[in-house]
């Protein structure tokens, strides 16, 4: 929308029979809309309503380059952590505070990050034993899962193989 375009809208509501807020509903031009044009239009005149494009801002939580060096330099000091414990022992030596979604992009944008192993067993097309007489055969399936601290977590789940 032109600044011409905002100057004859500012106009229509003022001239209007109708509230501001019913013409605007009308016009389909949300109030607070109108009233930044107002506002900007009183202040500045018609360049004041002019779309300007916004310029770039400088992002408050950026790292320096210093920073990313020094998470490069840990990475490379400790290369067994992960990037959640490298995070925590840059932040416990009071270097500076940074978050461990932030390391592992450091890391992974400077080929740090190693994709995880995945072991993968085939399965067979059928059993080799075949059955003969119900809960002749049980299977048992399991998975782990490392936690943080170290420890491991086993689930089981078991079930039977009816004939």
């Amino acid at each position: 929308m032109t600044a011409d375009d905002k100057v004859e809208i500012l106009e229509l509501v003022c001239k209007s029979p109708l509230s501001v807020k019913e013409t605007l509903r009308q016009l389909g031009i949300p109030r607070s809309t109108y009233y930044r044009w107002k506002e900007r239009f009183e202040r500045s005149g018609i360049t004041g309503l002019q779309d300007h494009k916004p310029s770039p801002q400088t992002v408050w939580n950026r790292l320096t380059d210093q920073e990313t060096q020094t998470v490069l330099n840990f990475a490379h000091r400790f290369p067994d952590q992960s990037s959640r414990e490298l995070a925590c022992r840059i932040t416990d030596d009071g270097r500076f505070s940074v978050s461990e979604s932030t390391v592992y992009r450091i890391l992974k944008r400077n080929g740090l990050i190693t994709p995880a192993v995945i072991e993968q067993t085939a399965a067979a097309k059928e059993f080799h034993r075949k059955t003969t007489h119900v809960h002749e055969m049980w299977q048992t399936d399991s998975s782990s899962c490392r936690a943080g601290d170290g420890t491991t977590s086993v689930g089981l789940s078991t079930t039977t193989a009816a004939t």
